[in-house]
């Protein structure tokens, strides 16, 4: 047994306290008798006592004195040992992945339910932390004993967005840290769809870690990529672009339908290879407003399925070429609807108000302010350091996810005497040759910026029809645009103010509506985990200012691979602290006893005072 507070047994003082009054002033009851004869040879306090001497033995006395310490044992905390106190840290992947129904009923349903197991296994005194591995991870509840998170795990939902792992296990830490006493376990329930994180990485982890596996499967085929681009020799007409990606290691068959603005415009069976893709091109109706497009499988992830996107609106781009011979860029730009093409000759250039401006072979003093593309600056120019030339070299990779390369393929393309670009800390390469890079891309100064670091017209390139594709995408990502028309879920978008608005409405796509009071401000909207379309809707009074649209869909292979990549040896690691064995508090017994005895103590000394 120990004592918690044994400055506490202070409290004993009271012991010799009441023994000192008792001494000091001996009670007599005064009785007359008819004589004292009796009593003669008696030593008895007839003859008076020393008032030092010790009281005579009482009943009173004894249950006082036992009363007093009892209640000095009971403020001292009297604790017998138990078992180590433990620290559960459970850290639940909540990515959209754990809605995988290769395990009943998904993933993130068995993983709260492994959860709850882990729980049960806690005694009273052990503590327990939820952490939910959201894109921004946090703390969802702690508490102590085994019930402790029982309300939060019944309120846990999967996010629109990959969790982040290393920010989870990082704020597993701080807590695991926070409770040097105990003996810490982080057990990380997730299905591993995220790359590997070496906790060695992580610093210092206070905890026993282990990872523990949910779901496993990898079948899933998903709508990865769509996007709607004008059809080049048209106007106002627009192709649509999908890419639908097998992540299963087996070939599938699955059905395909695509609807413009609801119309049904193509509707196919498509055959995936294993771990492959197929793209599909659809030439849409004029004045089509939106492309949707779905998949009939019956794979074990659905969000991925189907998705849509808008046909921009039309709007006059003006693009400026600089250029001493700007044939291929005219006839590329030409074939753009909506494309305003002025070209100037270097030495009679002046920056203008051009939402995208192509430098060809010349580098200005002054920038305009939109979007610039440099073609094979010279040497000697204030912006691009060019160390000189790169041997004749073949593109061996293009950036996989930038969209300027959406349906362009560059692998082999020759490329002569290509400048070395060197110092570009603002860019980064998106086209690698053997000998180097030689595309970059990247924000100067706020101007988007994309450095071709040699002359397309000595290549085979503008013969390609990559060429006229690239240029198209260039501009469309390039150019600024007023208002997104998509977005990822759970991204957070800043709509901006429209001046005689007083109101902002915006219809989710299960028809919620969330408003805004106008502020003269951007609104920063982030209830955007649904994915559908939305209609932003500018009022005044009950006047329509404005309505725009835009669209979240759940796209890309890292949101729709489901197979779990993660080894699970990285995530396993011995480092908490012993802990100290847990105390359980007997004080309320001790205390219970001593208000028994006063009672005892009481009922005697009342009793004694009755005629």
């Amino acid at each position: 047994m120990t004592l918690l507070e044994p400055g506490a047994l202070v409290a004993l003082a009271a012991v010799p306290l009441i023994l000192l009054m008792y001494i000091l002033r001996p009670h007599h009851r005064r009785q007359v008798v008819p004589s004292v004869r009796l009593w003669q040879h008696l030593s008895s306090d007839l003859e008076g006592r020393p008032r030092w001497r010790l009281p005579l033995a009482s009943l009173l006395l004894l249950l006082q004195l036992l009363v007093a310490g009892g209640v000095a044992f009971a403020l001292a905390r009297p604790a017998l040992p138990g078992a180590t106190r433990q620290h559960l840290i459970l850290v639940i992947d909540t990515s959209p992945t754990m809605l995988s129904t290769d395990v009943s009923p998904n993933r993130l349903a068995l993983a709260t339910r492994d959860a709850r197991e882990l729980l049960s296994q806690l005694k009273p005194e052990d503590l327990a932390t939820l952490i939910a591995m959201d894109p921004l991870p946090r703390i969802a509840a702690s508490g102590q004993g085994p019930t402790a998170l029982d309300g939060a795990l019944g309120k846990l939902t999967a996010a629109p967005r990959q969790g982040d792992v290393r920010s989870a296990l990082l704020l597993a830490a701080q807590t695991a840290a926070q409770s040097s006493d105990t003996h810490n376990r982080i057990v990380v329930l997730s299905d591993g769809t995220f790359d590997n994180t070496a906790l060695a990485g992580l610093g210092p982890i206070p905890a026993d870690v282990s990872f523990q596996q949910v779901g496993g499967s990898d079948d899933n085929q998903a709508i990865t990529a769509l996007s709607v681009r004008p059809m080049i020799g048209s106007i106002d007409r627009y192709l649509g672009f999908v890419q639908i990606t097998n992540f299963s290691h087996q070939d599938k068959s699955v059905g395909f339908q695509a609807t413009a603005d609801g119309i049904p415009v193509d509707q196919r069976t498509l055959k995936l290879p294993a771990r492959g893709h197929v793209e599909v091109s659809l030439p849409l109706p004029v004045g089509t407003r939106s492309l949707a497009v779905s998949l009939r499988t019956d794979d074990k992830y659905a969000l991925d399925n189907q998705a849509q996107v808008l046909v921009p609106a039309s709007t006059v781009v003006p693009v400026t070429v600089v250029a001493t011979d700007p044939t291929i860029w005219e006839r590329a730009l030409k074939t753009l609807p909506n494309v305003q093409v002025r070209s100037v000759a270097p030495g009679a250039y002046r920056p203008d108000n051009a939402a995208v401006t192509i430098f060809d072979g010349f580098v200005p003093a002054s920038l305009p302010t939109g979007a610039i593309i440099l073609v094979a600056p010279p040497q000697g120019n204030s912006l691009i350091q060019v160390s000189g030339t790169l041997p004749t070299t073949n593109v061996i990779q293009t950036d996989p996810g930038n969209p300027l390369f959406d349906s362009v393929d560059l692998t082999g393309l020759a490329v002569p005497q290509a400048d070395r670009i060197e110092g570009l800390s603002w860019a980064q390469p998106i086209v690698e040759t053997g000998a180097g890079p030689v595309m970059f891309q990247g924000e100067l100064q706020g101007r988007n910026v994309v450095v071709i670091g040699f002359e397309p017209s000595q290549t085979q390139w503008p013969e390609r029809i990559a060429f006229p594709i690239f240029v198209a995408n260039v501009v469309q990502t390039l150019a600024p645009a007023t208002f997104p028309t998509a977005i990822a879920p759970g991204d957070v978008l800043d709509i901006p103010a429209t001046g005689s608005a007083d109101r902002m409405l915006v219809q989710l796509p299960n028809g919620k509506v969330d408003v805004f009071a106008m502020a003269g401000r951007p609104i920063r909207f982030a209830d955007t985990a649904a994915s559908g379309q939305y209609t932003v809707t500018a009022l005044k009074g009950t006047t329509i200012v404005s309505q725009q649209q835009f669209v979240a869909s759940k796209l890309g292979v890292a949101e729709s691979d489901i197979m779990p990549r993660v080894d699970p040896q990285q995530l396993t690691r011995v480092g908490s602290p012993p802990g100290q064995p847990s105390e359980h508090d007997v004080w309320p017994w001790v205390a219970g006893g001593a208000l028994v005895v006063m009672s005892a103590e009481w009922f005697l000394y009342f009793r004694r005072l009755a005629p």
